[in-house]
């Protein structure tokens, strides 16, 4: 089983790959919200994982606001192009707001940061073959 995480938090990235692990998937990382479309089509991963404030950084020229927007106009293209694949989204700030938003857009499944390790578990031992 293969996850794809859309991240540029290398602490969390560190923390994801371990615990991911240890649920024995494979897991494989971008850091930019474009990149998790061209990793979809050529990795075809069976869940993907997306830090929804995390996978846009570019302060000088992005707003978080619109940093948050351009986040749900990937998961919108993502679900469109992996339909009933599980997509996972996660924030830490504005996190009600976002989730209305990224559930509208197709996420599955939603954690507020912090989140709690058991029920990530339980949404990924649900999909494991």
């Amino acid at each position: 089983m293969k996850v794809l995480i859309a991240n540029f938090e290398e602490t969390m990235n560190e923390f994801l790959k371990d615990l991911f692990k240890d649920l024995g998937v494979e897991s494989f990382f971008v850091e930019q919200g474009d990149e998790t479309l061209t990793m979809a089509k050529t990795l075809q991963p069976d869940i993907y994982l997306l830090i929804l404030n995390n996978i846009f950084f570019s302060p000088s020229i992005d707003s978080a606001l619109n940093r948050i927007e351009r986040a749900i106009d990937i998961v919108a293209k993502l679900k469109a192009s992996v339909g009933n694949k599980p997509i996972i989204g996660m924030s830490g700030s504005n996190a009600e707001q976002i989730e209305s938003k990224a559930r509208a857009a197709g996420v599955d499944y939603f954690f507020r940061l912090p989140f709690k390790v058991e029920e990530l578990e339980k949404v990924i031992e649900k999909y494991k073959n």
